[in-house]
């Protein structure tokens, strides 16, 4: 059934060549207790390790049923499905309880068993109601029996016991060696051990090894069975269960307090930078202007015209044909007119308050609609006009308490049938948004009669329409490009500023955020390197009952992604209280509302899905160490 042919096995440090294993050749039948002895270093672990497939041969191969275990996988099967291993040190894990520990190996075996079986296989070793009960809380020989009756319950075919009677007294030894032998009618049992008297009476062959080599292979003649009925059944490989990786995952949370705590911490602050970044990468400047002009109800934009020669702008007309051009790209163009007739002083006829005027514009309740303008009063007849709420206060007439009086334009009394509130940024200087308060709006007929003597110094148009905006300044362009053409108001200038303060949380928020991910990347690195390094005897526990690496990675990433979800959690909830107070400060910095992060839920999503990728694949260094243990 098993057969070791011209079996070696090599060691080689920066000093020398240790041969533990020379030459061996061995034949195992399908069932038997077998007993390995020698002396200390004669490389009877080395030899058991061997045949239980977690040592890999220098020379020679290993046959079992026939097939020679040349790859990986033909070992690990060979290893999952046929050994049940026990040992000195009874290598159960001590967080998990005695029932947890059998279902483990029925998990990673995928074996079809139940809470049931656990007591059955118990109850075969003698022992009693410990189900619940933790390793710790269990005798020398009661953890000795467990590991034996563990081996039993993953129906492998072979049992191999290393020293299984090292740490027990002559009574408990004894008991072991009784069980084994019981267990050795219906499978092949391989117990290595230095104590040739206690456990040689057991035994139904002897092989004895000095140096590595065999140099004694007995059959005894003794044969005394008790049959416990014990059936093998063959097992397909699943993987551990995700509930016994996070029942083991979470339970190693108990050491590294400090270090859980700052962890946490610094994800927290970490997330929260790279959820701004972020957003503030994701800024629009659209969107922030279709949100601010709806935000403030302002539907105008103004466009001016200049022409740049040596450092300085120089205010130009506008053509027909770039009115024109303008006037396809948006609902509602107004060009605001300048003429002869302004070139006087406008007058109070109430008074000897006066201004001089930078237009005239047609108004109309459709056009007041579509550019958000507020009106006090009524819209403008014959010899009627609409002045703004600045020229309302240069002239001294009072907005609140308004009431129609007269103005002279050109030496021509007109009425004032309305006052227009239009909203304004006082600390944005010299822009069109503030020129645009110093006009007179007018109706169709008067404004229709000043167009022959006037020219186009600015143009009102409807602001919703943003997006034109960019192919409206091409094609101004392209008509003629020695001149400059600005858009404005009040948002747009604001969004502009914006725009150098976007820039700027960008470049520094990007290095600051780039050093704490980097640095909470290294701290859960370092998180998992430890747990590794706490735990490794249950790492090798979960190999020897044929865990794979899969299910070593299982239970430890289990660690950084529960520290990573929570540290998320937190870590939205502050993105969302920073936005509300950066949303707060660009209120009161730019006078008005326009949203500067722009993380929607999906985008959220998104980003958390990358964190727990990256985060996956940096723990994933410390956890695949463990490839070069067996």
């Amino acid at each position: 059934m098993l057969e070791l042919k011209n079996i070696s096995k090599t060691y080689v440090n920066s000093k020398r060549k240790v041969e533990a294993i020379k030459n061996v050749n061995l034949t195992f039948e399908e069932k038997g207790f077998i007993l390995i002895s020698g002396e200390s270093g004669s490389g009877k672990s080395t030899l058991l390790g061997l045949i239980a497939g977690i040592i890999d041969p220098s020379v020679g191969e290993i046959k079992y049923k026939s097939k020679v275990l040349q790859t990986k996988k033909d070992i690990l099967d060979y290893r999952v499905h046929n050994i049940g291993f026990i040992f000195q040190e009874y290598n159960l894990i001590e967080d998990l309880s005695i029932k947890d520990n059998f279902l483990l190996v029925k998990s990673i075996k995928n074996l079809d068993k139940d809470e049931s079986d656990v007591t059955s296989i118990l109850n075969k070793v003698n022992l009693q109601d410990v189900e619940n009960s933790l390793p710790s809380e269990l005798s020398g020989g009661q953890r000795q029996r467990v590991a034996i009756a563990r081996a039993l319950f993953s129906d492998s075919n072979i049992i191999l016991a290393d020293e299984p009677t090292g740490a027990l007294d002559e009574k408990n030894a004894k008991e072991i060696l009784n069980i084994l032998k019981d267990i050795s009618k219906n499978k092949l049992v391989i117990v290595v051990s230095h104590n040739l008297s206690l456990a040689e009476p057991y035994a139904d062959r002897v092989i004895k090894l000095s140096h590595g080599e065999v140099v004694k292979d007995d059959t005894c003649t003794q044969s005394t069975y008790v049959n416990n009925d014990i059936e093998v059944a063959e097992s397909k490989l699943r993987g551990l269960d995700l509930k016994y990786a996070l029942k083991i995952g979470l339970k190693y949370f108990r050491f590294k307090t400090f270090k859980l705590y700052l962890s946490i911490c610094i994800l927290i602050i970490s997330f929260v930078l790279l959820f701004i970044v972020t957003g503030v990468m994701f800024f629009n400047e659209n969107e922030a202007y279709s949100a601010g002009i709806k935000n403030e109800n302002i539907g105008y934009l103004v466009i001016d015209k200049y022409e740049y020669q040596n450092n300085t702008y120089t205010k130009e007309f506008f053509t027909s044909a770039e009115v024109s051009i303008i006037e396809s790209g948006f609902n509602h163009i107004q060009p605001i007119l300048f003429g002869d007739y302004l070139n006087t002083s406008i007058e109070n006829s109430l008074n000897d308050k006066t201004f001089i005027a930078e237009g005239i514009a047609e108004i109309s309740e459709e056009k007041a609609k579509a550019y958000g303008f507020n009106l006090i009063g009524e819209f403008p007849k014959e010899n009627e006009v609409v002045i703004t709420s600045e020229v309302a206060n240069l002239l001294s007439i009072s907005v609140d308490n308004f009431e129609s009086t007269s103005i002279i334009i050109d030496y021509d009394y007109f009425k004032v049938s309305g006052i227009i509130e239009i909203q304004t940024s006082k600390d944005i200087k010299a822009s069109s948004s503030d020129l645009l308060d110093m006009i007179i709006f007018t109706n169709e007929e008067y404004y229709k009669a000043c167009e022959e003597e006037s020219v186009v110094t600015e143009i009102l148009v409807e602001s919703s329409n943003f997006a034109n905006i960019n192919e409206i300044s091409d094609a101004l362009i392209k008509n003629d490009s020695n001149y400059v053409y600005k858009f404005d108001n009040i948002v747009f200038n604001s969004v502009l500023r914006m725009r150098i303060f976007v820039d700027s949380i960008i470049k520094i928020g990007t290095c600051i955020c780039v050093i704490f991910i980097v640095f909470s990347l290294l701290l859960l690195m370092n998180f998992v390197y430890s747990s590794v390094l706490e735990n490794k005897r249950d790492i090798k526990v979960i190999k020897m009952i044929g865990g794979k690496n899969m299910d070593i990675f299982k239970i430890f990433i289990i660690q950084p992604l529960f520290i990573t979800l929570f540290s998320l959690i937190f870590a939205i909830a502050g993105y969302y209280i920073v936005n509300s107070l950066l949303n707060d400060f660009i209120k009161s910095e730019f006078s008005l509302f326009i949203p500067i992060l722009s993380l929607t839920a999906p985008k959220i999503i998104i980003i958390i899905f990358t964190i727990l990728l990256i985060v996956s694949m940096t723990t994933l260094i410390p956890i695949m160490r463990i490839r070069k243990s067996k």
